[in-house]
């Protein structure tokens, strides 16, 4: 009696969907939208993303993803979204080593270590409504100064007027 065919990954499924509506194959995929899965997507399994040979931008976001993982054989990849998962850490990013941004908003990161710990060997502290990219390699900034004379954001408000950006997110 021959065995039953093993069903497609949920991901694996996502990623022919995908395939499909573009019009090419799934190695041919540069752009891969498989944000908001319905059920969520709850892994990143290597094997259907190495299918992802031309992937430049992987878009995972509105999942249940809680680790990264597979992103080795993705070698052109250059943007990850991966917001609103379930991520607590972002092991397995470094093994995508051509990215350049990295969407991370919405998730329940605590920390992100800077670059092996960074040259303050600090940590940078993630909040729930970051929406700005990861520059990749992340390299924390220095610490900010007290004031700034040429700089208007970084200087003390003066009274009335709405502070600027500060460097708030910044522990030392």
């Amino acid at each position: 009696m021959p065995k039953p065919a093993l069903a497609a990954s949920p991901l694996a499924a996502a990623i022919d969907r995908a395939a499909t509506a573009a019009g090419v194959p799934p190695a041919s995929l540069e752009v891969a939208p498989l944000f908001g899965q319905c059920p969520p997507l709850e892994t990143m399994d290597p094997a259907p993303l190495a299918r992802l040979a031309a992937c430049t931008r992987l878009s995972l976001s509105t999942n249940a993803i809680d680790r990264v993982a597979g992103l080795g054989g993705m070698p052109r990849l250059t943007s990850l979204s991966l917001g609103r998962n379930a991520l607590r850490r972002l092991d397995g990013v470094e093994a995508a080593t051509g990215l350049q941004e990295l969407w991370v908003s919405y998730n329940q990161l605590d920390k992100l270590v800077c670059g092996g710990g960074g040259e303050a060997g600090g940590w940078w502290k993630v909040g729930p409504a970051t929406a700005a990219p990861l520059p990749l390699p992340f390299r924390p900034p220095s610490p900010p100064p007290k004031s700034c004379p040429t700089c208007a954001p970084c200087s003390p408000p003066t009274t009335g007027s709405p502070p600027g950006p500060r460097w708030s997110a910044w522990e030392g």
